[in-house]
């Protein structure tokens, strides 16, 4: 479930996504600071997550954002297991195009019905730097530090996540696109990690190194992704090396703005100095998403020369944007298929503008400056669109 509630010039919007997936699993497995493996064999999996993500403006730049986030897994086979996660996040964010941002406070816990120590808790803090470097590139860093109740879990997947948190870790990711083929759509990304998990036991301390790439197409209502990582892990005083590699991918279709259903499949191959460190790992599911959401705005006109968003008293949409760099401005999102020469917008007085009947449904958007350059819009709630960008969205009755 997702919540994002953002008031921006005469909008308050709320998105609300809920999800739940079944799948299959051949090896579940769980490794606890090396010491021992629990592990199932050929069976089921269920999961479901929520995520409740409010941001809320102090003023053009200025944001305050909170992040309330879990997830449950069940492993069934010889040896069932529940894995449960949840999350707390809050702090400030400062958004000054082409820069965004965060710094973040987080505390966590994660959980494994199978033992007492399997119930961490953790608390750090979060520093993330966005930057739109050119029209179709994007790179951001993060820094992330913890500390914690019970000692790290030391699996670590192609992102360079732990299973709880990395005690410190630095990332750094680039996103290219949407780069257009017809009315596909395409985007790239790739990323690197350097973390190090801390143990109860200081020759359990571990560094180590993780990266991945991916890339993800759409096309009107179907979307898809592959993607590929590996990391390696070091135990310098024992000594010994893990490393693995981890592919996935998936396909997406949107049965309509509300249901979409998304077939996943991922497998990881694990080879380490100590035979307890070998595996391989198969996964498949089907996951179902449902949306749902409300946009509130006062019917009046005009706007004043600022960015936003309102509806007009004939029931259609306006929408507002200032740029002054810009020679041509289009708004593209789901009502026209993404498509660029759709909706051309006018320049009045220094700012384009746009007033559109929108169909029912959630609609998400950007802008488009002189054909190039995508702009996530400034004012209401933004939206992770899965494809590496922020997306603005509006529900329409």
């Amino acid at each position: 479930m997702m919540l994002c509630i953002q008031p921006g010039l005469a909008q308050k919007t709320i998105d609300i996504t809920a999800s739940a997936g079944l799948g299959w699993v051949d090896n579940p497995f769980f490794d606890d600071d090396a010491l021992r493996r629990v592990s199932a064999n050929q069976g089921r999996t269920s999961n479901g997550q929520v995520l409740l993500d409010s941001s809320v403006p102090i003023n053009v730049h200025h944001h305050w954002r909170s992040r309330l986030g879990g997830q449950i897994a069940e492993y069934g086979g010889t040896a069932d297991a529940l894995v449960g996660t949840a999350r707390l996040e809050s702090g400030w964010q400062w958004r000054g195009a082409p820069w965004v941002t965060d710094v973040m406070a987080y505390g966590q816990v994660n959980a494994i019905d199978r033992f007492e120590t399997d119930t961490r808790w953790t608390g750090g803090g979060l520093l993330r730097v966005n930057h739109q470097l050119a029209a179709r590139w994007r790179w951001s860093a993060a820094l992330d530090a913890n500390l914690r109740r019970f000692p790290n879990r030391i699996d670590v997947n192609a992102n360079g996540d732990a299973q709880t948190d990395a005690s410190q870790s630095v990332r750094l990711e680039t996103t290219s696109g949407p780069w257009s083929t017809g009315d596909v759509r395409w985007w790239g990304t790739a990323a690197g990690s350097a973390l190090r998990l801390a143990s109860n036991a200081n020759e359990l301390a571990r560094t180590g190194y993780a990266a991945n790439a991916q890339v993800v197409g759409a096309f009107r209502t179907l979307t898809w992704q592959t993607g590929v990582g590996g990391w390696a892990l070091m135990l310098p005083e024992l000594p010994r090396q893990d490393t693995g590699i981890q592919y996935d991918a998936a396909v997406g279709y949107a049965v309509s703005d509300s249901v979409s259903l998304q077939v996943t499949a991922r497998h990881i191959v694990g080879d380490s100095d100590a035979p307890a460190g070998r595996f391989r790992h198969w996964q498949t599911g089907l996951d179902l998403t449902f949306r749902t959401g409300w946009t509130a705005s006062p019917r009046q006109s005009p706007l004043p020369l600022e960015s936003g968003l309102q509806q007009l008293s004939d029931g259609r949409w306006r929408f507002t944007v200032v740029d002054e760099g810009a020679h041509r401005m289009a708004l593209v999102g789901d009502f026209n298929d993404w498509r660029a020469q759709a909706h051309g917008m006018r320049l009045e007085n220094g700012t384009w503008t746009i007033d559109l009947q929108l169909p029912p449904g959630r609609q998400t958007f950007m802008f488009l400056a002189d054909g190039t350059r995508w702009m996530t819009p400034p004012f209401g709630a933004q939206l992770d669109d899965g494809f590496g960008r922020k997306v603005g969205v509006v529900w329409v009755d």
